[in-house]
């Protein structure tokens, strides 16, 4: 998570960077006079965003303004909330480029902790048979520039971390359906749940059906 803070830190105009879960700070780089006040701010933030997830509003980021600049708020994946004390001017576009790179960093490390919680559970068990990865059936290299072309449209909505989100799709895409052209609308569905907003997800489902 420090690692998430220090990137959020490098960008222009962001002085101070927090990620909270349930109100407990997880990792931040706020002097120890503003910590307990950060601390109710997430509180307050995340109630702020369950009102709103409640009525089906689909607002993620909030700005305060301050007298410095902007307390910014950020619903991410997995529960999490990031704060960031920014100044005055300050670049909103790749500021949420970052964040959403920064959530989808979250949800594939709960993933692979959830996984490894799983392997030990079932290395504790005798009886358990595990499944080899040599039992994956292999994707069809016909469908591969498809995939790149995936991962080229999804990058522009969530950055690097596209990559990763293509292949794990593509493992839960094929335990279901056979790896043909039909299906593709299928992946394209799985994908599109990553994105955070509907009108995100339409735009990439639109562009990913053009051939």
């Amino acid at each position: 998570m420090q690692d998430i803070v220090q990137t959020l830190c490098a960008l222009a105009g962001v002085r101070h960077a927090g990620i909270y879960k349930n109100s407990e700070l997880i990792s931040s780089n706020f002097p120890e006079t503003n910590t307990a006040a950060m601390t109710n701010s997430s509180h307050v933030v995340s109630q702020i965003f369950s009102a709103l997830e409640s009525v089906n509003k689909s607002h993620n980021e909030l700005y305060f303004g301050i007298e410095s600049g902007y307390l910014a708020a950020f619903k991410l994946q997995e529960g999490h909330v990031a704060l960031l004390l920014t100044d005055k001017k300050i670049n909103v576009p790749m500021i949420s480029m970052a964040i959403k790179a920064a959530s989808q960093t979250i949800k594939q490390q709960a993933k692979e902790a959830r996984e490894e919680q799983d392997r030990l559970i079932a290395l504790s068990e005798p009886s358990t048979v595990i499944e080899s990865d040599q039992d994956t059936v292999p994707v069809e290299e016909s469908l591969r520039p498809i995939f790149d072309r995936y991962t080229r449209l999804l990058a522009t909505y969530l950055g690097p971390a596209a990559s990763v989100i293509v292949d794990d799709a593509i493992d839960e895409w094929k335990k279901t359906y056979q790896q043909t052209p039909n299906n593709l609308p299928y992946l394209v569905a799985i994908l599109g749940e990553e994105l955070e907003t509907e009108k995100e997800r339409q735009q990439f489902s639109a562009k990913a059906a053009i051939v």
